[in-house]
């Protein structure tokens, strides 16, 4: 591990985001896969709601991409503080209530 630590430090990367680059790489392999086999996956229900795009769906798709991609910034230039953390709480909070409410309007 140390070796491959070195190998990356010296092509100039950041070996945590390399590590995590990796990792982001075999989800999405994975992911894929999961959508290629025929047993029902389907990646589109991420997004969709009986058919048609969901606006709370996408909406909460795209707080986790944004506030994750901002968690793991902060995270790998060391700042991270207990505002942010707690920003990135209170978004995944906040879109689940504002989720509930609009559904609850909706009735």
């Amino acid at each position: 591990m140390q070796k491959l630590t070195e190998l990356v430090t010296q092509l100039g990367a950041n070996p945590m985001a390399f590590i995590l680059m990796v990792g982001v790489l075999m989800v999405l392999a994975i992911l894929i896969y999961a959508q290629m086999r025929k047993d029902g996956f389907d990646l589109r229900s991420l997004i969709m709601e009986n058919g048609e795009v969901s606006i709370t769906k996408t909406g909460m798709i795209t707080a986790l991409g944004l506030s994750s991609w901002g968690f793991v910034y902060l995270l790998l230039y060391k700042e991270m503080t207990e505002f942010y953390f707690t920003g990135y709480m209170v978004t995944w909070t906040g879109s689940t209530l504002l989720a509930s409410w609009i559904a609850s309007k909706k009735t």
